[in-house]
């Protein structure tokens, strides 16, 4: 059985069948919760005969993205290659990752269209780099890009003149990626926000808890001063451990699922060992040990999960109705990506609570204000603490001298 499509679904993927006639690349921002794999089959459905490879960053993406292209197409119509499913076969709409398909460009001559979901994980901006080395290899096909987050942290180099000395500084910056010189998209076809669906009930509201402890300005960054020093932050937060606990261990009896962003794999174990039952995810769980504990808090055998960098892009889970916030940040990117998670419907969620112990709320500002707009010739990246011509993109995060 075929998907219906919502009307905003339907008026991307127009869009996109509309613009395969014009030259450049295109993107369409779709929040998390838009359904965004339903898109991506339906513009697959529309150009039928046609060879697409849909490239996506996780094995998560690449099975979620399947499951709705199996409705359109016969199994033999869609292939796999990527090595983290063990499959390595292609077909008229081929599932892939970059990292497993970009050394074989040969094997993809004549694909029509590339589809890249999360497009925002993607460095455009490298000429050299797989991407484009790999899509030029296939003679530059149109690419169609999706992601809820169109911009990205970028560095750039400054010259600053100190008492007659100059000196070269790296300064980190958020850049909209269709506002990037290189111009790798051409045009923001489609821009949808979460305010948007969350006006039209499609996603659930999130409600904010400030329990800081620390301004955000006065949280240590680390030694390139291109970030927060995520270990030091953990070992700020130790003294307010007690504290913190307490209002997990609430939190853990009100709500039905907890996920909680923690600032390290210490900060994340030392948590769980005070918390029976949980569970921890880092890069350093096994796979299939991170499988299992996935499935097991899907299902509410497991309460809370501590997440260092791994439950953000691609995890769903819509019964999640508790974000705890330890792991500071100033990329909008990753900010949208953490809260994001609990931001889709479930049977009996009213809501999904935001704790914040880092200060990063009020720096970013609350999540459904962040949008895309243009404004005059331009578009701008807006939030509730950047209104109007004060725009988020090409602001200045991190300085540091090279």
């Amino acid at each position: 059985m075929q998907f219906k499509l919502r009307p905003y679904q339907q008026q991307a993927v127009d869009k996109a069948i509309w613009a395969m006639k014009l030259s450049g690349n295109d993107l369409l921002c779709l929040p998390t919760g838009s359904g965004k794999s339903l898109v991506i089959a339906e513009v697959a459905r529309r150009l039928e005969g046609q060879k697409i490879l849909i490239l996506q960053p996780s094995k998560e993406i690449l099975e979620q993205n399947m499951s709705k292209l199996r409705p359109y197409f016969e199994d033999w119509e869609i292939g796999v290659y990527s090595a983290s499913m063990n499959r390595k076969d292609r077909s008229l709409v081929t599932l892939a990752t970059i990292q497993s398909c970009y050394k074989s460009p040969e094997l993809f001559q004549g694909t029509k269209l590339v589809i890249i979901d999360e497009a925002h994980t993607l460095n455009v901006t490298n000429t050299a780099g797989m991407l484009n080395t790999f899509l030029a290899g296939i003679g530059n096909p149109k690419v169609l890009g999706l992601t809820a987050t169109p911009y990205r942290n970028l560095i750039g180099y400054v010259k600053e003149n100190y008492g007659g000395y100059e000196q070269l500084e790296a300064v980190t910056m958020v850049k909209l990626v269709m506002r990037l010189k290189e111009r790798f998209w051409a045009r923001l076809l489609f821009n949808l926000t979460v305010k948007d669906l969350l006006e039209a009930g499609h996603l659930c509201p999130l409600k904010y808890y400030n329990h800081k402890f620390f301004n955000q300005e006065d949280l240590p960054l680390n030694k390139s001063r291109s970030d927060f020093d995520q270990e030091q932050v953990a070992q700020m937060f130790v003294s307010k451990q007690d504290d913190i606990l307490n209002v997990l261990r609430r939190a853990e009896n009100a709500f039905k699922s907890c996920l909680v962003f923690c600032a390290s794999v210490g900060q994340a174990e030392n948590y769980a060992r005070r918390m029976p039952g949980s569970a921890v995810v880092t890069a350093k769980t096994h796979a299939k040990d991170r499988e299992i504990i996935v499935e097991q808090f899907k299902n509410h055998q497991i309460k809370t999960v501590f997440n260092v960098g791994c439950l953000t892009t691609g995890f769903d889970h819509p019964a999640l109705d508790f974000i705890g916030l330890l792991r500071p940040t100033r990329s909008i990117s990753l900010y949208g990506q953490m809260l994001g998670r609990g931001l889709r419907n479930a049977p009996g969620k009213t809501a999904c609570m935001i704790t914040d112990f880092t200060d990063t709320v009020r720096q970013m500002g609350r999540v459904e204000t962040i949008r895309v707009e243009r404004v005059g010739s331009h578009w701008e990246l807006l939030s509730e603490t950047a209104q109007g011509t004060v725009s988020w993109h090409g602001k200045e995060l991190y300085r540091w001298k090279v």
